[in-house]
């Protein structure tokens, strides 16, 4: 027969699995011993199982925890007799304490009605403390309006009244003021009191009216009275008479916080007619396009003249928004009356007028005197500004500039021919506006008429600053793609440090039209175009933005110099110059090195003559220094890289030479070997004379002038083997 831990070694499933810590997932345990054993068998098993827990539980009572057990239950009886004593009382207790919460929530009760009506009182007397304080308000503003009125009809024509008048008018705002906090503080707290603060509510509205139509009126005939003296007279004596009036109604309107009114009246009395004035309906027909900037004109002037002391008076009240009233009121009768104003169909046309409505912007802002006042201003211009087309205007900017340099550089473009600017002529059917003097060729002049053009009143608008310099960029960029159209239709040489050519052919100098002379013209013409840029075209277009600050203009300043570098197309045009007089050096050189070979088979030594080789140089100093007053320092850089070039040449042309020479003798060694010495007494005697041209004509220091010194040790160890 099985025992019992037979029974338990026999189970489909380890006991472990039920003691885990880990949260026991029933489903799981399912599906996993289902896959082993049937439903029947793992029911069998958990069944054994329970009772063997069962029996271990009753088997641990019995054993382990037996005599605890005994002595818990031996204990509770002990007690059993103290709680049956604690019992006996607990019914009296109960009683008493509910006799007391009894009591207790009477007299809450009590408390409630009592605290409800002190609370009644109070309310009532709040609302008649401040019925009184309507009432004597009331009477103080009454008081003071009769004394105003009878001032005003006692004594019009002395000093002494007026002022008395407008000191009473700034007491019946005050108090109306008063009287306005008082009534909105008063709240009534029955429909009986509702009633009554209705009633009196009604009176006192209508007072407060009467007031604000008494300070309607004196603003509006302090205004008209400003307004009307200031067509006939100076506008400080029409100030003088009128400021304490208008500072006295402005403190007035900024006590009741209705600044808007005041703005609002300012516009009906003052801006509205004046903008009708200056801007009559005659100026949407006629001089449409012309007369736009004479249109304006007068406006500004009004503007500046007439209305921005007043505006000044304002902000020293405190009151800074009376300029959006002008603005709106000048603004709203240019969109009306010229309407055209905004179209972008003509590039010339439309900045005049751009151009005349941003110097009438550019006056209101000088009559902000304080920065909120200013953001208020450009806040409101931003629907402004929006109706204006500047993408189109600069695109029809770009095609104009596209135009004049195509036509400007057509000459130069069509034949790719360095024309002088002599011989463009408006006789030959093409205009050419060039604003500089002193340029020989028609490239720089043409570009510096153009980027002048774009930096003028006529095409730079305020906005379009950064745009406009890019352009500027394109143009003068355009001096460098057309210098290397140039290169390539002349087929220009262009030689390396060594004095090779850069495509590996020597140039065909007799084939190349260019002449040094062409190339120095042209390069002190590029120097000329950015020296004139800088004096000319800089100063100009940072004038339209001198209002700018300097984080502001930094940027701008940035482009300008950029526009006013010509620098790569400068270094292009060196560069051609000295390959140039370099390839002209080095042709006589190439000939004499060789024909050195020649020598070995000829009965007659030749002789070489040195001096012409660094001829074109000399010639070319000459020409340089004397003709064209060409700077010392850029002409001495210019002759060292070309005698480096030459001498790099002359050392690469005799290692050639030599290495061809070697070959023929190791052939004809017997008969050519004295030959040879006397080719090297040759070379030897060659660089002696080139050298001596270097330091006669040339000022170099042979023992310093490196690129000699070089060909110096190749002869040597020519020599020597």
């Amino acid at each position: 027969m099985a025992t019992e831990d037979d029974r338990m070694y026999l189970l489909c499933f380890d006991q472990a699995e039920f003691r885990s810590e880990e949260e026991f997932n029933a489903a799981a345990f399912l599906v996993e011993k289902r896959k082993y054993v049937s439903i029947d068998v793992l029911a069998k098993d958990l069944n054994t199982f329970k009772q063997h827990l069962q029996e271990e539980v009753v088997h641990l009572v019995n054993t382990d925890v037996y005599d605890t057990f005994l002595s818990v239950t031996n204990k509770l009886y002990q007690r059993e007799s103290e709680l049956l004593r604690l019992q006996t009382p607990l019914p009296d207790m109960m009683g008493r304490v509910a006799a007391a919460k009894g009591k207790l929530s009477s007299s809450k009760e009590k408390v409630e009605e009592k605290l409800q009506l002190i609370m009644a009182l109070e309310k009532k007397k709040a609302f008649a403390v401040q019925k009184l304080k309507v009432f004597v308000t009331e009477h103080k503003l009454r008081k003071t309006l009769k004394s105003f009125e009878s001032t005003e009809q006692s004594g019009a024509d002395s000093a002494k009244p007026e002022s008395q008048r407008l000191s009473l008018l700034l007491s019946l705002v005050t108090e109306s003021h008063q009287l306005e906090v008082c009534e909105r503080l008063w709240s009534p707290a029955t429909p009986e009191q509702a009633a009554d603060q209705h009633a009196v509510c009604t009176r006192i509205s209508e007072l407060r009216h009467h007031v604000s139509e008494i300070l309607r009126e004196e603003y509006i005939n302090n205004l008209t009275k400003y307004k009307e003296s200031v067509a006939t007279e100076d506008v400080n004596t029409a100030l003088s008479k009128t400021k304490l009036g208008l500072e006295t109604c402005l403190k007035a309107y900024l006590l009741l916080e209705d600044e808007s009114t005041a703005v609002s009246i300012f516009r009906e009395v003052v801006c509205d007619p004046s903008a009708e004035e200056t801007i009559p309906w005659t100026a949407a027909s006629g001089g449409r396009d012309t007369g736009v900037s004479k249109v304006l004109q007068r406006p500004t002037e009004v503007c500046t003249n007439h209305w921005k002391p007043l505006i000044r008076l304002a902000h020293d009240v405190g009151v800074n928004s009376l300029i959006l009233a002008l603005w709106q009121a000048f603004s709203d009768t240019v969109s009306k009356r010229l309407h055209f104003l905004f179209e972008s169909s003509d590039a010339r046309l439309f900045n005049q007028r751009y151009t005349a409505a941003h110097k009438f912007a550019n006056a209101l802002e000088e009559c902000c005197f304080s920065s909120e006042s200013l953001q208020l201003l450009r806040q409101e211009m931003k629907l402004w500004e929006s109706r204006w087309s500047l993408d189109i205007y600069f695109k029809l900017c770009e095609i104009d500039a596209e135009k004049r340099l195509s036509s400007l550089l057509r000459f130069s473009d069509q034949r790719l021919q360095l024309l002088p600017v002599a011989e463009v002529s408006e006789s030959e059917g093409h205009k050419i506006p060039f604003l500089g003097s002193g340029f020989t060729y028609v490239p720089a002049a043409a570009v510096y008429s153009l980027v002048m053009w774009c930096g003028s009143k006529d095409v730079v608008l305020y906005p379009l600053g950064h745009k406009i310099l890019k352009l500027c960029l394109g143009v003068v960029d355009s001096l460098r793609k057309w210098v290397i159209k140039w290169i390539e239709a002349n087929k220009l040489p262009i030689l390396t440090d060594e004095g090779e050519s850069s495509n590996g052919e020597d140039p065909r100098l007799s084939e190349i039209a260019v002449t040094e002379t062409m190339l120095l013209d042209l390069h002190l013409d590029i120097t000329l175009l950015s020296a004139q840029l800088r004096t000319n075209f800089k100063p100009m277009f940072a004038s339209h933005y001198s209002a700018l600050t300097q984080p502001v203009l930094d940027p701008l300043e940035t482009c300008m110099d950029a526009v006013c570098s010509t620098t790569t197309s400068s270094e292009k045009v060196s560069l051609l110059l000295i390959s140039l007089v370099a390839s002209r050096c080095i042709e006589p050189l190439r000939i004499t090195v060789t024909d050195l070979h020649s020598h070995l088979f000829a009965k007659k030594e030749k002789k070489s003559n040195m001096d012409l080789v660094l001829e074109p140089l000399r010639l070319f100093k000459v020409e340089a220094s004397t003709n064209r007053k060409c700077p010392e320092v850029m002409l001495e850089a210019w002759s060292d890289e070309i005698l480096t070039k030459v001498c790099n040449r002359y050392r690469q042309l005799l290692i050639t030479n030599f290495e061809t020479m070697t070959r023929q003798i190791k052939k004809k060694a017997s008969t050519l070997q004295k030959k040879l010495d006397s080719v090297k007494n040759t070379v030897h005697t060659d660089i002696q004379a080139f050298g001596s041209c270097l330091e006669r004509d040339h000022g170099k220091n042979l023992q310093t002038f490196t690129p000699f010194i070089k060909l110096q040790e190749v002869c040597l160890s020519l020599i020597s083997e």
